[in-house]
């Protein structure tokens, strides 16, 4: 009996050994030290990289990693009154009438776009903003480069 004790304690020691969580990696630590106020974040893998999912002030927010950890993107997704200032004035002028339904922010290691959903009660418009405050819709901005 004492064996069958001493067995299935040892067992028992060994598989949980074998399903404990893999030790932190060095991403995941950067990761909550940058966020340390995240909620509901779930990690996604692939053979192309990571992606991370969470909240943070209840914005939703997506970061894109390759495999080894670099940060390709990130969106963002917001209302108006998260919008900077030029970016908001912009649009507002040049979309007289139509408002903003919603916004994703792109950020990619090379600029910040704002993809921005706006409705007038009709066919939903959409429109991309870019850090120096020009705008364009959506099909002929991906077209073409932003205007300086």
């Amino acid at each position: 009996m004492k064996k069958i004790m001493m067995l299935a304690a040892a067992l028992m020691v060994s598989t949980s050994m074998l399903f404990a969580a893999e030790p932190e990696s060095k991403m995941e630590k950067t990761f909550k030290e940058m966020f340390p106020n995240a909620q509901h974040v779930k990690w996604h893998q692939d053979d192309k990289g990571y992606l991370v999912s969470f909240t943070q002030s209840g914005t939703t927010v997506k970061i894109v990693y390759d495999s080894k950890g670099n940060f390709m993107q990130s969106l963002r997704y917001y209302s108006e009154k998260d919008l900077p200032t030029n970016i908001l004035l912009a649009v507002k002028n040049k979309y007289r009438g139509k408002s903003i339904f919603g916004v994703t922010e792109r950020t990619t290691t090379d600029e910040v776009t704002y993809h921005i959903a706006l409705s007038d009660g009709g066919t939903p418009h959409n429109v991309v903003a870019f850090s120096d405050g020009s705008v364009k819709d959506e099909d002929v901005a991906a077209e073409a480069p932003a205007e300086k």
